[in-house]
């Protein structure tokens, strides 16, 4: 706890004599008289120093529209809060002792991330092998194994290349019988 008198206090929040005394008086009102030493003067706990400046922000800031507007949001924000700052401290302070552990964490991740893509290249050749035996074709009769078939992946780019775009399915224009005119674009309309 810090003895501050009025004139000090003001010093460190930065506010005139007037200020320091509203706030002061707002600050007991909502969090009662702070404790003072044998010669009267009172005695400020960090908790109390950090409770002032906040309001003091908060109202410098126009948030609220006074110094007891402001320490009774603080005082829901600390109800609120699930942790108080010794216990804030001791979370951190837990964090901090496990950055250790960090990089071995990290490795393993990417030991991991190494073996997925060799498993993912092993189910493409699977898929491949099964693709050319014709089995995928037997098994797209059952409805579940249809659902997780597909056509791998490593024939998706070969079957792009050896279409030609007018290989795809017949339109809807071919299915009727009925040829009609193909659209030309407007500006091969002859003109005159």
């Amino acid at each position: 706890m810090t003895p501050l008198s009025t004139r000090q206090l003001g010093e460190v929040l930065g506010v005139s004599q007037r200020r320091v005394f509203s706030l002061l008086s707002a600050y007991e009102a909502v969090f009662g008289n702070l404790p003072r030493d044998k010669d009267g003067v009172r005695l400020f706990p960090q908790e109390a120093l950090e409770r002032l400046r906040r309001a003091r922000d908060m109202v410098l800031h126009r948030r609220v529209s006074s110094y007891r507007a402001a320490f009774l949001q603080l005082v829901k924000a600390e109800e609120d809060s699930p942790l108080g700052s010794e216990d804030a401290l001791r979370l951190l302070q837990a964090l901090l002792d496990r950055v250790g552990e960090f990089p071995a964490l990290l490795a393993l991740v990417r030991h991991m991330r190494k073996d997925l893509d060799e498993v993912r290249r092993e189910v493409a050749e699977i898929r491949l092998i099964l693709h050319a035996s014709g089995f995928e074709n037997m098994a797209r009769q059952d409805a579940e194994a249809n659902a997780l078939l597909g056509t791998p992946s490593l024939l998706k780019g070969r079957a792009q290349e050896a279409s030609p775009p007018s290989a795809s399915a017949p339109s809807s224009e071919e299915k009727d019988g009925e040829e009609k005119p193909k659209k030309i674009p407007w500006y091969r309309y002859p003109r005159g």
